[in-house]
Parts: structure tokens; C-alpha cells; sequence
């Protein structure tokens, strides 16, 4: 009987993470295709310094959004991001650009970060949430990151940063674009 209960318990989680890895591949797939509304009163900042901000005419661009839950500098992962930018850069020239979204009431402190890790891509300092309110994005973390195409829709979903899997992607999408 126990055997029998143990089995029943294995087959149990195993139908669960199906069930689970199905639904995050469906909510993955109802993303791609969706055009990104982008706030039109952000405050954009390279280093700490306002900038005037225009979106990029480029073919791609990733787009990360961060909100205020947890620890900011750890999510925001500036050096992985400027080391995958410079290795874009290298090998698919002004081909990419990358914008990130933070929610963060405390500018002085994301400002301090990024100049302490000298990253000077666009921030977007959301401090109401607009990106995530106008995008509708889920809780999950994953959802933060977007490949998105010229017409600001969605190609792929989620980080190839700490991603091979997912950094692969993003470099078969880049290479298909370099050939034609």
C-alpha cells in the first residue's frame, strides 16, 4: 500500500510540473506578438544625469523592467548586462540597444548604483509603476525582459543574462536577422 501511495505522490508531482512548465510556455507565448506601451513622462538617466531619451531606430532592442520589490542592485545585474552589450556590440554592431525600467522611489540610491557600476545604458526612473500598470506585467520576474523588434513587439521573452538557454535564442534571432 505505502509503494502504491509513494507512486501515486510521484506521478502526482511529476502531472504538476507538467501542468506548471505548460502554463509558464502558455503565458510565454501570449506575449510574443504584443506591442509594448512605453510611459511618455519617464525620466531617463545615463550615470545618475537626465537625458533626453529617443527610442532607438535599431532592429532590436531588450527591454528590463524592474520593480521596487527586493534588492534593486542585485536584479539590476549592471555588470552580466554590460558584458553581453559589449559582446552584442562586437559581434552585431548597432544592431541592439538596450532600456531599462526601474521602479524605484529612491533615486539617490539607484543613482549610486549605477554610477558605482558605471552603467551608462537608459534608465527610465518609474517611480509610479506606469511600464509594468500600462503592459499589465505578471508578478513572475521572468516576464521583466523583452526582445522586441522595430515596432516595439514582442520576439522574445525573458533574460539571457545568467540564461544560456535563453542568450542562445537571442543570438539565432540576431544571426537571422544579419543574414537577410
Amino acid at each position: 500500500m505505502r509503494i502504491c501511495g509513494l507512486l501515486f505522490c510521484m506521478m502526482l508531482l511529476t502531472s504538476c510540473r507538467d501542468v506548471e512548465k505548460e502554463s509558464k510556455i502558455a503565458d510565454v507565448e501570449s506575449w510574443i506578438g504584443k506591442e509594448i506601451q512605453f510611459p511618455t513622462d519617464g525620466v531617463f538617466t545615463r550615470m545618475g544625469r537626465d537625458t533626453v531619451f529617443c527610442f532607438p531606430k535599431l532592429p532590436y532592442t531588450i527591454v528590463n523592467y524592474i520593480d521596487s520589490a527586493g534588492c534593486v542592485e542585485c536584479r539590476l545585474r549592471a555588470l552580466e548586462w554590460k558584458d553581453f552589450m559589449n559582446r552584442l556590440e562586437m559581434k552585431y554592431p548597432g544592431m541592439v540597444s538596450l532600456l531599462f525600467y526601474i521602479q524605484s522611489k529612491n533615486m539617490k540610491e539607484l543613482i549610486w548604483i549605477l554610477r558605482g557600476d558605471d552603467f551608462s545604458y537608459p534608465v527610465c526612473i518609474d517611480k509610479n509603476g506606469d511600464f509594468n500598470k500600462m503592459n499589465q506585467l505578471p508578478s513572475d520576474e521572468a516576464f521583466g525582459t523583452f526582445l522586441l523588434n522595430a515596432n516595439k513587439e514582442v520576439l522574445l521573452v525573458g533574460s539571457p543574462v545568467g540564461n544560456k538557454s535563453l542568450e542562445r535564442l537571442y543570438m539565432d534571432e540576431f544571426e537571422h536577422y544579419k543574414k537577410f
